[in-house]
């Protein structure tokens, strides 16, 4: 995300991936379907401008700033 590129990952992950905005989240140890969404990105290039902005605007969520922030609200 912090070079501007969608995210692939499983829902284990957590909460960083936001399925289909910033990239896309695929079952685990499902290389069909690993490979349909390299497939997708390949047949649908259009796609790409648009999940790549998201990624980027949604890793200023992991900064350093932003976490002191959540800590301290956990504090209250």
């Amino acid at each position: 995300m912090s070079f501007a590129l969608p995210v692939v990952a499983t829902p284990c992950c957590g909460s960083v991936v936001s399925d289909g905005l910033d990239g896309f989240i695929l079952p685990q140890r499902d290389a069909d379907a690993l490979a349909k969404t390299f497939q997708r990105y390949l047949g649908e290039p259009e796609l790409l401008p648009g999940q790549c902005n998201a990624a980027l605007a949604k890793v200023k969520q992991f900064t350093m700033d932003h976490l002191a922030a959540n800590l301290r609200a956990l504090e209250n």
